[in-house]
């Protein structure tokens, strides 16, 4: 379940990354706290495996 969990997240990391891309100025905060949930969730599966 941990697996489908970041696997889902890490699509959901992808899709706000593109929307970020395409509407910089718009959503600035809601993206870098993405950002930073996506770095969080990378090192944290690099701890576990």
């Amino acid at each position: 379940m941990l697996h489908d969990l970041y696997g889902f997240s890490q699509k959901t990391c992808l899709s706000t990354e593109k929307k970020h891309l395409t509407a910089k100025k718009r959503h600035l905060s809601i993206a870098f706290a993405a950002n930073i949930i996506c770095t969080y969730l990378r090192s944290s599966k690099s701890i576990d495996i």
